[in-house]
């Protein structure tokens, strides 16, 4: 969740044309003018979370869409901004955006590993991928409080392969999802 004065959120919203992604784009505004960004750690945000299979591709296709189209429109200026004007808050915005998404991250790691296993000479060797997928792993464990080590946890760990496989195939189907707003149902 965002919250800013209400005639800084209408003078940047004027900025933007990302029909999805728009408070992607508007920390990207932000913090390329200088305007800090915190974390307010008692802040409790009331988001309501996807179920449908079809929702959710919905939605992560509009997100992977927008994510790819502000990199291409802002990431050249990430390090312009960091060296020219010392703005590093911006540069790591433009980093974030390049990142992919964890769900991917979780799939792409072990298969990096494999296939320096398997064909080695290609890249870095396997005991990079390996230590890299493990730290990938690790950081990923350590974020989640231990009070939601249960049996939902587990259900939703079984179930990364297939939402890993549907992010990886939206990946192909990502033309034409930033010019008009997929719009997620939300529960009455």
């Amino acid at each position: 969740g965002m919250a800013l004065e209400y005639n800084l959120f209408k003078e940047v919203m004027l900025q933007i044309d990302a029909v999805g992604g728009f408070d992607k784009e508007m920390g990207l505004l932000l913090t390329r003018n200088k305007i800090s960004v915190a974390y307010a750690e008692d802040a409790l945000i009331y988001d309501e979370k996807v179920s449908n299979p079809e929702v959710f591709k919905k939605q992560r296709r509009r997100w992977l869409s927008a994510q790819f189209n502000l990199l291409k429109k802002y990431g050249g200026t990430g390090f312009t901004e960091l060296f020219k004007h010392g703005n590093f808050d911006y540069f790591n915005e433009i980093y974030q955006t390049a990142i992919l998404p964890r769900i991917l991250m979780l799939g792409l790691m072990p298969f990096m590993l494999l296939i320096s296993v398997f064909i080695p000479g290609i890249g870095p060797g396997w005991q990079m991928w390996l230590a890299a997928t493990a730290c990938c792993y690790a950081g990923i464990l350590i974020a989640v409080p231990g009070a939601f080590f249960n049996k939902k946890l587990l259900g939703a760990v079984l179930r990364i392969p297939l939402i890993f496989f549907t992010m990886l195939l939206l990946l192909f189907k990502l033309k034409g999802a930033n010019k008009k707003f997929i719009h997620t149902p939300h529960i009455q």
